[in-house]
């Protein structure tokens, strides 16, 4: 059976992709901000509670190289944390060379060239798979990562549903 072309499927259908390619994205962002103890990777300034004390702010996941595909949208070795600043003002705004090399000093220049060669590979991802692969990864942060502060990783783990 041939799969229907994008314009063939049904409403709900695309919904439904749209959902699971959301759902890898919140994991992935999740994922950054454990991994990072939930603070700036190139400033080491913690994440913030809201007034509330219900939600962390101020921080971002960046994807170090541009995102055309899957591939890329979600490697975990794409991503770093960095307050908002960082990622506003930084990044994207008129530091962003400085910014670039800050970024190339704490992967690497090998990494960060490897991340760029990914902006060419073309193919289909399985987004169910890279689902259940980002899931598993969160879950072992959540089991091993213990120098995340305690406030603030209660908080964050009732956020993302997982308390």
């Amino acid at each position: 059976m041939i799969a229907p072309k994008p314009a063939e499927r049904t409403k709900k259908e695309r919904i439904k992709t749209v959902s699971l390619k959301k759902q890898c994205e919140n994991l992935w962002v999740a994922c950054i901000y454990l991994r990072a103890g939930l603070k700036s990777e190139l400033s080491g300034k913690d994440g913030e509670l809201n007034a509330r004390g219900d939600r962390v702010i101020g921080l971002n996941a960046h994807h170090i190289a541009h995102k055309p595909n899957h591939r890329l949208r979600f490697e975990l070795n794409n991503g770093i944390c960095i307050t908002q600043w960082e990622h506003n003002y930084g990044v994207h705004g008129q530091y962003a060379e400085e910014y670039r090399t800050k970024i190339i000093e704490k992967i690497g220049q090998e990494k960060f060239d490897w991340l760029q060669s990914l902006k060419y590979e073309n193919g289909k991802s399985d987004l169910n798979i890279l689902k259940h692969y980002l899931r598993e990864y969160l879950k072992g942060i959540i089991r091993f990562k213990k120098d995340i502060p305690e406030e603030l990783r209660k908080v964050y783990l009732k956020q993302i549903g997982i308390e």
